[in-house]
């Protein structure tokens, strides 16, 4: 508990001498929660039983049951809380970081940027293009790029060559986007980029060190960016955005395109210079890995696609809140989109655990898991509440909700 409390009054003093400043709005004033295994720890009272004040101003009790571990924001006892779960960062300054990352979240985005949500866009034609070795080529480069403009910033103006060819290979990728796609990228940028941003600039980070964090895109096949990307993207074309010295926050708000913004005080390269302006960035060897990698990928869709379309499914129709996933393990497929490392609890204590992954549908109405002939063998729903385990996956269900056979499928849905 003493961590938590110490990371908060790290975080509020950063909001407080931003006094508002950076968004025009104060976040000082802002409830956070700490998520820690099955309790909670509060920045205000809960005005609810079982929440006791703990001397170091902050309230501690049970975590609710339609909470997951995870970070978000989230409405709960009458207003609405930057959740974290704090004890997942290894670091005090990443830890911080996110503290004012979800801060944004509940104060500036409903305000400034309410049309644009991150709640849930990988269902949209070609999202899966950060996962080929197009998307991801050109995504490489521009990190490199973004990284590079980033170190120069504040020693001379060179940092507006490369931040022009980070830009180009943005573009270079669009060449392979879909309208959809593109537009994801775009608002994804804000709608976690700029929460992101905001983390690093009011925890007083140089561009510097944000440059380090850039470059170092996580890798790995086991690593997707289709989610991901923003968290390195965003907030680097927000400080190279204020080393232009330009109200581009406040323009942001309108334009809501940050690469457009960008483009206006830096050199626009011709598009059909990207492969000779990539030479100095590694293309060709970055080429290789991704089209070596994209083998790789394609085989793993292949097994996913097998395990949600071609097998029995429990498909559960949950109530769109208490979900959790990690952005760096998600994959689009055409009948929806698995994450890796899910979690989802109902507010009557339904709860679905599953590191193996499982299926959002792509109107995000309905959770698959793979159903196996050890899970409900013999056909008839069990009496409840009951706990189900299946390939990679655990789930809780109560007595208020129901299970029932549809084909090869079996249902799980809130009873009528």
């Amino acid at each position: 508990m003493t961590r938590f409390a110490d990371l908060v009054s790290t975080a509020r003093a950063c909001l407080v001498a931003d006094d508002g400043d950076l968004w025009g709005i104060s976040l000082a004033d802002v409830s956070w929660m700490g998520i820690e295994d099955d309790r909670i720890l509060l920045t205000a009272d809960p005005c609810r039983p079982g929440y006791a004040p703990d001397g170091q101003g902050l309230w501690s009790g049970p975590r609710p049951p339609d909470f997951a571990l995870g970070s978000t924001s989230l409405e709960w006892a009458g207003r609405r809380w930057a959740a974290s779960e704090f004890s997942f960062h290894d670091t005090d300054k990443a830890a911080v970081r996110e503290l004012l990352h979800e801060a944004w979240h509940v104060v500036v985005q409903p305000q400034l940027f309410s049309d644009i949500t991150s709640i849930e866009t990988t269902g949209v034609p070609g999202a899966d293009l950060l996962d080929t070795a197009n998307g991801r080529t050109w995504l490489r480069l521009e990190s490199v790029a973004l990284s590079r403009a980033l170190a120069l910033v504040g020693t001379d103006d060179e940092w507006r060559s490369a931040a022009a060819d980070a830009l180009l290979f943005r573009r270079r990728r669009g060449l392979h986007a879909t309208a959809a796609e593109a537009m994801r990228e775009q608002n994804l940028d804000i709608a976690e980029g700029m929460a992101e941003y905001t983390g690093w600039r009011l925890s007083g980070a140089s561009p510097q060190a944000l440059a380090e964090h850039v470059q170092d895109l996580p890798d790995g096949d086991e690593v997707s960016w289709v989610r991901s990307f923003p968290y390195h993207t965003g907030p680097a074309y927000g400080y190279l955005l204020d080393a232009t010295g330009s109200e581009w926050r406040r323009r942001l708000q309108v334009v809501k395109d940050l690469q457009a913004l960008l483009s206006e005080t830096v050199e626009n390269h011709d598009l059909a210079a990207a492969e000779t302006r990539g030479e100095a960035y590694g293309l060709e060897g970055v080429r290789r890995l991704e089209t070596a990698r994209e083998k790789r990928q394609q085989a793993k869709v292949d097994v996913l696609r097998k395990r949600f379309a071609a097998s029995r499914v429990l498909r559960i129709r949950w109530q769109r809140n208490g979900l959790t996933f990690r952005p760096g393990q998600v994959t689009p497929l055409d009948i929806g989109t698995v994450y890796r490392h899910l979690a989802w609890r109902s507010p009557d204590g339904c709860e679905l655990v599953a590191p193996g992954g499982a299926l959002l549908t792509p109107d995000w109405s309905e959770i698959w898991v793979p159903l196996d002939a050890s899970t409900l063998p013999d056909g008839s729903p069990p009496s409840l509440p009951t706990t189900l385990n299946g390939d990679g996956w655990t789930l809780r269900v109560t007595d208020v909700w129901r299970l029932r056979p549809d084909g090869d499928a079996w249902h799980v849905e809130p009873m009528p």
